[in-house]
């Protein structure tokens, strides 16, 4: 955060309309700015695969009789690499644009998650999963200084709540999904939908013109 420049408060603020315009002056201005359309395009299938996977890792664990104990210590493995990624995070901002991190977090998404697959149930699952989420705060990080910069200052407000709400659209639906997909089929198949959501993100990262040419 330290990292975003700018002049981010209004020097006056505009007059204020019915919400329901706010609403929609906000989804406008996202679908007509090309990296902010690809991010809300993009963004949520990655968080509802991450959601999901992490989702059935603890609930594949649990169907197959796993310790909570060992569940637990595969979630806080997990939640490990996301640490790490946090304190790389400066790094990794300076050395790779925007669409190289979106591209890469994506494609490592489908990958690790895919290689994650067959190692359920056992706890090893935790080490691909941990791995695929080193990039996730750069790219978080990345994506807010994006939101910040390409929206006027009169509607920064209304562009970051638009930008939160599409990328957080499909996450609710991760659980429901990861619950029926272990119960009908298996663990393995639920992480696999989820790797495959994943490579979608990452052709949508490649073939998106916000993008794919994001500084």
């Amino acid at each position: 955060m330290n990292r975003i420049r700018g002049q981010f408060r209004p020097e006056n603020a505009a007059e204020r309309k019915a919400l329901w315009r706010e609403v929609a002056d906000g989804l406008q201005f996202v679908w007509q700015v090309p990296i902010l359309r690809a991010v809300a395009i993009t963004a949520p299938l990655m968080n509802f695969a991450f959601t999901g996977v992490t989702f059935t890792v603890t609930l594949a664990l649990r169907h197959h009789g796993t310790s909570t104990a060992v569940i637990g210590l595969v979630q806080a493995t997990i939640a490990a690499g996301g640490l790490l990624g946090a304190i790389v995070a400066p790094r990794l901002q300076g050395r790779m644009r925007l669409g190289a991190l979106a591209t890469t977090i994506t494609l490592a998404g489908a990958l690790l998650f895919g290689a994650a697959a067959p190692l359920l149930p056992s706890p090893l699952v935790a080490a691909p999963i941990a791995i695929a989420l080193l990039l996730a705060p750069a790219v978080n990080a990345a994506l807010f200084a994006v939101t910040l910069r390409s929206a006027p200052a009169e509607m920064r407000g209304r562009v970051i709540n638009t930008v939160v709400m599409a990328t957080t659209a499909l996450a609710a639906l991760a659980p429901l999904t990861a619950g029926l997909l272990v119960q009908h089929v298996s663990g393995a198949w639920a992480v696999g939908a989820f790797a495959a959501t994943a490579a979608a993100a990452a052709v949508l990262c490649l073939i998106l013109p916000g993008l794919r040419h994001a500084a």
